[in-house]
């Protein structure tokens, strides 16, 4: 399943990544950005991370849901 967000990254993706739910993480945005949202990930070294960094506002990120 691919889900595609449009919007401010801090305030459509953090909720997402607080969750724990997101295995891989695909960004276009700032360096800054991309690691704030990083950061909210409950376990940030497991998360897999796709950077664009320095691009315009999309952001993409690819979710594996677990049950």
């Amino acid at each position: 399943m691919i889900n595609i967000i449009y919007g401010r990254g801090r305030e459509t993706v953090g909720v997402l990544m607080e969750s724990g739910k997101i295995d891989l993480f695909a960004f276009i945005g700032t360096n800054k950005g991309a690691s704030d949202l990083k950061r909210m990930h409950p376990k940030p070294h497991r998360l897999r991370a796709v950077l664009g960094l320095d691009a315009k506002n999309p952001g993409i990120i690819f979710c594996r849901c677990r049950r």
